[in-house]
């Protein structure tokens, strides 16, 4: 997903933003709202910090990021909140969207759930790891903990129970996938978003697009000599991204396109999806 967010008129965002930053917030009650980015990352604060907090995302549920422009109303919720809890680095979008609301809101506290998670080649796409979201959730907690230190025991409870589950999604989608021939553990996928989870289940994503970037000639000739040898069947794509363009490639590799999603509104219920769709095409 990097440069997913590029097209995103950030003139129009300006403009919005400053003609709302005088308006009441949508919140009324006593709860501390919180802003992130994305919603996986909404429903990982929602899974520790339960209701004791309102969340709102950037970038709401079903948004298409290359055209998403916030309404008014979300602004001013956004713009209200107390603290943001960021993504991380190489999100261009985050980074204008934090600049833009810190010159409005000053007083909001942001924190950087990134810390000590590891990247590779400027991939932003943590949240998909299993691995990297136990860092992520425990980032979440400390957070958490800082805001409303008198829940600190309900928030590690609760954090506690989502390891264990993420635990579990981990050995059984590792035990599913260790059937599958290591020469056909490829991910072929349209957007290069799956890294990270290739890497936890000893997969090898290769991607037609590199943020805004489609393969070469060369790199083409590449990804059909894969497929063939390794008798890749399928192409996921993004459920964000138009299918036409993934279509007419899959048609060319005589293979078919199938969606898996990134951005997904339950990030434990999708791992499940995920397995599924591969294990359709995998064995």
């Amino acid at each position: 997903m990097p440069g997913m967010f590029k097209k995103i008129s950030y003139t129009a965002f300006l403009l919005i933003f400053i003609s709302c930053s005088e308006q009441a917030p949508i919140d009324n009650n006593d709860k501390i709202t919180i802003a992130v980015t994305i919603t996986p990352y909404k429903y990982l604060v929602k899974k520790i910090a339960e209701d004791y907090v309102n969340v709102v995302s950037s970038i709401p549920e079903g948004a298409t990021p290359h055209h998403f422009e916030p309404a008014p109303k979300l602004i001013r919720s956004i713009s209200s909140a107390s603290y943001y809890l960021k993504v991380g680095r190489y999100m261009e979008f985050e980074d204008i969207w934090l600049q833009k609301l810190k010159g409005i809101n000053e007083e909001m506290t942001v924190f950087d759930l990134s810390d000590s998670v590891s990247y590779s080649n400027n991939d932003p796409h943590i949240w998909l790891s299993p691995v990297k979201l136990k860092i992520i959730s425990k980032n979440i907690l400390n957070a958490l903990t800082k805001i409303l230190p008198g829940e600190s025991t309900r928030f590690r409870n609760n954090y506690n129970h989502f390891i264990d589950s993420l635990e579990t999604i981990t050995r059984h989608l590792k035990n599913s996938f260790a059937d599958i021939d290591d020469e056909k553990k490829v991910l072929l996928v349209y957007h290069g978003s799956w890294k990270y989870f290739a890497e936890d289940f000893g997969f090898r994503q290769i991607s037609i697009e590199e943020g805004s970037k489609s393969a070469s000639a060369k790199e083409f000739r590449e990804i059909l000599n894969v497929v063939k040898k390794s008798n890749v069947k399928v192409i996921f794509i993004d459920p964000q991204h138009s299918r036409k363009s993934a279509e007419v490639i899959a048609k060319d590799l005589k293979i078919v396109t199938d969606i898996i999603n990134p951005l997904p509104v339950n990030l434990l219920e999708n791992f499940y999806s995920i397995e599924n769709k591969i294990l359709a095409y995998y064995k």
